[in-house]
């Protein structure tokens, strides 16, 4: 409440004035002193006046006494008193107003609020600023809140597929599907490709020299003896080694009962042999024994006067046959699968049957023989090959139309999620009989408009709650853009702004 002190020297003109420039509402008005002759009437004014500007006036009662008209004064209800008219007399002491069509009390708001507008306006400036910071920041901030998220909603379901094989047939001279005959259109498409393996040898074999040196066939028989070049001469204890002569041998007959313990000496002769096996066994030490070839052991026998050596032997690894032909093998699986990756590349929307390739090799070239020592061997062919093809797009709708009957029909085939192969059985006059096989995911059949309407605005737990009593549906996904917005863990407002995905679990 906002208090005015006059004294009795201020005029009332003055008064009324201070009333209506004082922006407050409620006032307390102070006399200082008591000698006004018209306190009492000049309160009534005061107080009609500040009652058309929708003040509300009060008086210091301890000053004045309470406002009222004397009892020798006549007042009605026009404010006349004693046959004059008091309002009349002070109107030149009001200051003067232009005439208003709008009532006296909204005029009097009006002017008070304005009062206040500038009571505040007169306070610091910083205050402003932030006023209309904290304004632009609460509007701003909804609006934000309101039309920038957006989201991807990925809601994955139970993973049901539909399987299926039927028989169908293939034929090079027709050019278009017939779902009725169950047929559709084969090409042939030739590749040619050249390429290379190289793969460790297996084989195995032991090479070596065999051992060398002389021996001293002695006749005890009393006829001659000859022994031709690769005669045979083996040992009578020990491992069983076996020599043979390097040369013809011939030995004389000698007399009966030579060699000890008689004088007499038998005929014999020296000759060079070598071991028929490779290795360290046939190093023999001096004075083994041999028996000569079919000879008798009593009349015929040969023994070393040295040793035998030069015999050695070794492991080396060789190309073996099986070599050989694993290393055709792997390379032709190798060619056959990039011809089979340059066939589809070149013809995206074919499907070549396992078995459908066949090849013809043009050139075979091996970097080693059978046998000879390497621990690599390198091949080089070039080979022409033709295969068997199908549109997948034919077989995929001849399959696609069996199998739609046996759909739930709360379901509904997922297009970017089907695998169609085949399998060529055999050929007839160009005609071939086919296996066609199919495997198509299910997704549940929802209305994304209706699932948008009712997720949208949601915190994640509602959503969770609702997407999950949906049909099949297992889970879900929420990415929400910009990033920040993630942490009110709110849906966007508008449905527009959600985009979905329906993907079976993996």
């Amino acid at each position: 409440m906002k208090q005015l002190r006059f004294e009795e020297k201020d005029k009332l003109a003055d008064i009324l004035k201070a009333v209506q420039d004082t922006p407050e509402e409620e006032l307390e008005i102070i006399f200082v002193g008591s000698g006004l002759d018209q306190a009492t009437l000049d309160n009534k004014v005061i107080a009609t006046t500040a009652e058309k500007l929708g003040k509300k006036i009060t008086f210091r009662e301890k000053d004045l006494p309470t406002p009222s008209v004397p009892t020798n004064f006549a007042q009605d209800d026009h404010g006349f008193v004693e046959g004059r008219d008091v309002a009349e007399e002070n109107k030149s002491a009001l200051p003067t107003k232009p005439e208003e069509t709008v009532p006296v009390v909204a005029s009097a708001k009006k002017q008070n609020f304005i009062s206040k507008l500038k009571i505040l306006l007169k306070g610091p400036k910083w205050l402003y600023f932030l006023a209309a910071g904290v304004l632009f920041f609460v509007i701003g901030g909804g609006f934000a809140f309101w039309l920038l998220p957006s989201a991807t909603v990925t809601i994955f379901t139970k993973a049901q597929f539909q399987e299926a094989e039927f028989p169908l047939k293939a034929s090079e001279s027709i050019e278009n599907v017939d779902k009725e005959a169950g047929l559709v259109p084969l090409k042939i498409l030739e590749d040619t490709v050249e390429d290379s393996i190289e793969v460790q040898t297996t084989g195995s074999t032991t090479v070596g020299t065999p051992a060398k040196g002389r021996v001293t066939i002695v006749n005890k028989d009393t006829n001659d003896k000859t022994f031709f070049k690769g005669a045979v001469l083996t040992t009578i204890s020990g491992p069983k080694i076996e020599f043979t002569l390097d040369e013809v041998v011939n030995i004389a007959a000698s007399p009966d009962g030579c060699g000890p313990p008689s004088p007499t000496p038998c005929e014999e002769v020296g000759a060079d042999v070598t071991a028929k096996a490779i290795g360290e066994p046939g190093n023999l030490k001096s004075g083994t024994v041999f028996k000569v070839g079919d000879a008798d052991l009593l009349a015929v026998s040969a023994a070393n006067p040295t040793n035998f050596t030069g015999g050695t032997s070794k492991k080396i690894t060789v190309v073996s046959a099986n070599d050989q032909k694993k290393a055709k093998e792997d390379l032709l699986k190798k060619m056959q699968d990039t011809s089979r990756k340059d066939l589809e590349t070149e013809n995206p929307q074919i499907i070549i049957p396992e078995d459908g390739f066949q090849s013809e090799i043009v050139k075979e070239e091996y970097s080693h023989k059978v046998g000879e020592e390497a621990t690599t061997l390198r091949l080089s062919m070039e080979t022409k090959f033709s295969a068997k093809s199908f549109s997948r797009n034919d077989l995929q709708d001849i399959l696609l139309s069996e199998i739609t009957g046996n759909i739930p029909s709360d379901f509904v085939v997922d297009e970017n999620n089907i695998f169609v192969t085949s399998e060529i059985l055999d050929e007839k006059d160009g005609e071939y009989n086919i296996v066609g096989k199919i495997k198509a995911a299910l997704l549940p059949n929802l209305k994304e408009d209706e699932v948008k309407s009712n997720i949208a605005g949601k915190d994640f737990g509602s959503a969770d709650k609702y997407l999950k009593g949906l049909n099949s549906v297992s889970g879900f996904e929420v990415k929400i853009k910009p990033t920040p917005f993630k942490i009110f863990g709110i849906l966007p407002m508008l449905k527009s702004k959600i985009s979905l995905e329906i993907k079976p679990e993996e």
